[in-house]
């Protein structure tokens, strides 16, 4: 069964770069910024880096492949794709070091876009008074702002281990993953924050 997000996904991320466009068309870059570093490289680079931990023998990836068929001019062709779905470290504390690695970069790239949004917006504001582009800004801020606070979130709960710790043991091994719980009752791998 998909859930919600399966279908919505797409056409959030759509109304995001619809709304990056008109903000940045509006004179304010960092939404472009956000857009292209958090969302495109950030997360390519996560994924390099968490493809290199996967030669190692400290953590242990787990990932889904999905298969699908689609039609090309009336020939069928065979799609498959792997999804990441968890990470399994070696020991606890190996868990909260990576995790940290990987969420402080985003933190740090978050906190300088807004804060160059929030001097744009004070120059702006200071040199001409409030016009209408300038509350395109106040909307980006207040967006930068929200992403901050949850990738802060995110990131004291990595060094707090508030999360839920689940051991595997494969062969002799034991590897350790971290879930969050929700407000509806259901767990959600970490690994979702760092990308979220």
């Amino acid at each position: 069964m998909s859930s919600a997000s399966d279908y919505y996904g797409p056409t959030q991320f759509g109304v995001m770069i619809i709304a990056c466009m008109a903000i940045t068309v509006a004179g304010y870059p960092a939404a472009l910024g956000y857009l292209l570093l958090v969302k495109f490289v950030y997360s390519v680079v996560v994924s390099m880096v968490i493809h290199r931990w996967r030669e190692s023998s400290d953590v242990l990836v787990e990932s889904a492949e999905n298969r699908w068929m689609v039609y090309l001019n009336g020939i069928p062709v065979k799609e498959v794709s792997n999804t990441l779905k968890n990470l399994h470290f070696t020991s606890e504390d190996l868990m909260i070091r990576r995790y940290h690695a990987l969420l402080l970069p985003k933190f740090v790239l978050i906190a300088l876009l807004t804060f160059a949004t929030a001097q744009m917006l004070y120059q702006n504001v200071s040199q001409q008074g409030m016009a209408v582009s300038d509350w395109f800004g106040v909307v980006l801020i207040c967006y930068l702002g929200f992403q901050l606070a949850m990738a802060f979130k995110s990131l004291s709960m990595a060094k707090s281990m508030r999360w839920e710790v689940n051991r595997y043991l494969l062969g002799e091994q034991t590897y350790y993953s971290a879930f969050t719980t929700h407000k509806k009752g259901y767990v959600m791998p970490f690994l979702d924050r760092v990308f979220n």
